[in-house]
């Protein structure tokens, strides 16, 4: 255990802050991994970020060969950026209320994704902002609305495309 906090207090603070670092590159992996609404693209851009500021952190220390080897284990190192604009089939469809929508970014974009009605009227917008490059799939709750057909767009300025989904109660 003496030899523990020995190695430890012998650290100096920039071995300390790139283990720090270290810590916060095994969270961005973790989060990746999970198949919640992350974009895991956005993840494993940073997680490339924080290889790179580690091997240059740990660079001329005796941990450096021992860093490079365990971050070239990782699975996660490649980035996985769509090629084109896509907007997926909701799944499942017929749904009831909770449909999945996925959509595919390949740039920086400005991006609209609306629900109609089957005559045309808006009945909720689910996303209105600028998003980075990468794979998304977003949930959209339709317990408060009839059964019925119903169409979701998306709209960038490069692309534009609607799927119908269908509601059953």
């Amino acid at each position: 255990m003496d030899d523990a906090v020995d190695e430890f207090i012998d650290l100096n603070m920039s071995e300390a802050a790139a283990y720090s670092l270290f810590d916060k590159y095994e969270l961005l992996e973790y989060l990746s991994e999970r198949e919640d609404n992350l974009n895991k693209s956005a993840l494993s851009l940073e997680l490339n970020k924080c290889k790179e500021r580690l091997l240059d952190e740990f660079k001329g220390t005796e941990a450096s060969e021992i860093m490079k080897e365990v971050l070239n284990n990782h699975m996660n190192n490649d980035i996985d950026l769509p090629a084109d604009y896509s907007l997926g089939s909701p799944y499942p469809n017929p749904f009831n209320p909770v449909v999945n929508i996925p959509y595919d970014l390949p740039e920086e974009t400005q991006i609209q994704i609306n629900i109609f009605d089957i005559s045309g009227k808006k009945v909720q917008t689910l996303v209105n902002r600028k998003q980075s490059p990468g794979r998304y799939n977003i949930n959209f709750n339709a317990s408060h609305l009839a059964s019925g057909m119903y169409i979701v767009r998306i709209n960038c300025p490069n692309y534009c495309e609607s799927r119908k989904m269908l509601l059953l109660k």
